[in-house]
């Protein structure tokens, strides 16, 4: 993302409990179901494709922050604006 964004920084939250959850994944259903199935995007291709969406939706980082969105307030209302 720091590579994507201008004058992006990343921060880790260094007091933060660690997160004890597995993301361990067994894709062997989907290479047996769909077994010439290439994906055609990266992890790479996401910051891009992200930032460009929050651009066009002209997002801001107040957005993002929880007091601050509808979401956090009514579950069933986006917070991201459409043009």
């Amino acid at each position: 993302m720091a590579e994507t964004v201008p004058g992006c920084s990343i921060e880790y939250a260094g007091k933060a409990d660690p997160d004890n959850r597995t993301y361990i994944v067994d894709f062997s259903k989907l290479a047996t179901t769909l077994p010439t199935f290439q994906p055609k995007w990266t992890r790479a291709q996401a910051p891009p494709e992200l930032y460009q969406a929050y651009h066009i939706a002209q997002l801001q980082f107040d957005d993002f922050q929880a007091e601050n969105t509808s979401a956090s307030n009514n579950s069933s209302t986006s917070s991201m604006r459409a043009d």
